[in-house]
């Protein structure tokens, strides 16, 4: 089932409609324009509760942005029906050109902007890999922390320092 947000505005929040992209579903996915649609096997709406689910095999797509994952469960104020909270539980995939991040939960706090990845969190750019115990990214800031955190940096990158004259660890290198 293809969902198209500007065709669902009756049972969907506000802040879900492509029109209004500094709200909602919309800051989760970038701040753009670009209409957002999303593809679940199933959607549950609760507008008093003020929650909406989509089960099975969810794809979420606004522009070059994806997500992928089992379940999605956005939370919203019912009074203004503003989204305030996301929650993408189950095989979590998340691809915007080569940029990838991949868990087992993601949660996005709206306000705030603010994405935590958590079960086997990594992200992946291009050959370089980091992962932790929990990997915090601050959308609005465009910066990430990730808790203890293992990197890997890819043979490309690997050539680029040493052409830039930047040592390798173990050979002049300080820690």
């Amino acid at each position: 089932m293809l969902i198209i947000f500007s065709a669902l505005l009756g049972i969907l929040p506000a802040g879900f409609a492509p029109a209004q992209n500094q709200a909602g579903i919309s800051r989760f996915l970038g701040k753009s324009d670009k209409p957002v649609q999303i593809q679940a096997d199933r959607l549950e709406a609760d507008n008093q509760a003020g929650v909406l689910v989509f089960t099975g095999q969810v794809l979420l797509r606004q522009g070059d942005l994806v997500l992928s994952t089992d379940r999605v469960d956005a939370y919203f104020n019912p009074q203004n029906r503003e989204v305030t909270r996301i929650l993408a539980t189950g095989k979590v995939k998340m691809s915007q050109g080569d940029r990838v991040g991949v868990g087992e939960k993601a949660e996005y706090d709206v306000v705030q902007e603010m994405l935590v990845l958590t079960g086997s969190p990594r992200l992946f750019q291009g050959e370089d890999q980091v992962e932790g115990d929990l990997i915090r990214v601050d959308l609005g800031r465009n910066r990430y922390e990730v808790e203890s955190a293992k990197a890997r940096v890819g043979s490309k990158r690997l050539k680029q320092m040493k052409e830039k004259g930047v040592p390798a660890k173990g050979k002049g290198a300080k820690p």
